[in-house]
């Protein structure tokens, strides 16, 4: 209820609008999800939805792993 998920959204807009890939993480996975869905339609809408990964910080910290190492 104090719009932390907006500003988190409009910022990533802001950083995927300018070609950036953007990852937001949070200690939930309900959370995540359910701030992915709720601005899922404004990403589409921008055409940055490709640019935008919600998750966990597990699944950040496995992803940038992956991306890293073999």
């Amino acid at each position: 209820g104090e719009g932390k998920s907006v500003v988190m959204a409009m910022t990533a807009c802001i950083f995927a609008l300018i070609g950036v890939d953007v990852n937001c993480s949070c200690y939930s996975e309900y959370l995540s999800m359910r701030d992915k869905k709720d601005f899922e339609s404004v990403f589409q809408a921008l055409g940055i939805e490709a640019r935008i990964e919600y998750g966990t910080f597990n699944k950040l910290c496995e992803n940038l792993l992956n991306e890293q190492c073999n």
